[in-house]
């Protein structure tokens, strides 16, 4: 999601100052952003390789969460 806003905001010939959001679950290996991030939470979120995913080993079907309905 801050990728597609730093787009946008790119796209209006702006450059953002800094970003904030509510909970930060990028990660520690994520990619760095181009400017200060404020967060009131931040989660570490287990991230799995499709051939290491446990779930996936049992068969279970990978349902994308969140409220955006997928694109057709």
């Amino acid at each position: 999601s801050t990728g597609e806003v730093l787009e946008l905001v790119h796209k209006t010939g702006n450059e953002p100052v800094a970003l904030a959001c509510i909970v930060d679950r990028r990660g520690d290996d994520a990619t760095p952003l181009p400017t200060s991030l404020v967060s009131l939470a931040q989660l570490e979120i287990k991230i799995w390789k499709p051939e290491e995913c446990p779930l996936c080993a049992e068969g279970v079907l990978a349902i994308k969460p969140g409220s955006r309905k997928p694109k057709d």
